[in-house]
């Protein structure tokens, strides 16, 4: 599992629970994303997995990405503007598109 603070990704590696509550182990700046410093009470956002419908290859260079369905996407908040996407091993952040009736491309920075 995944969590995110601000633009960092992070890994969990371990998760334990005491009487004082959940602790977390991370590797820090997962996925490309850079391990920054935090303000205490930022919002911490579990990264939750769907499966997505590509409508077509997707090339190393695109910034565009078609999707054709996404089973459970409203279970998890669904594509917004400022989360990621992972396909594979690569995270995209998504810049725009997100989130609209009017299409259903969304714009990723890579």
């Amino acid at each position: 599992s995944q969590v995110q603070i601000a633009l960092e990704i992070m890994l969990i590696t371990q998760m334990s629970v005491s009487a004082t509550g959940t602790v977390l182990t991370v590797q820090r700046g997962y996925a490309a994303t850079a391990a920054t410093t935090h303000a205490v009470d930022t919002s911490v956002f579990l990264i939750q997995s769907t499966l997505l419908a590509f409508g077509s290859e997707i090339k190393a260079v695109d910034t565009i990405v078609k999707i054709e369905s996404a089973v459970g996407i409203e279970k998890v908040g669904g594509l917004s503007t400022g989360g990621y996407i992972r396909i594979d091993n690569e995270v995209m952040r998504i810049v725009a598109g997100a989130n609209t009736a009017l299409s259903n491309l969304i714009t990723v920075e890579r």
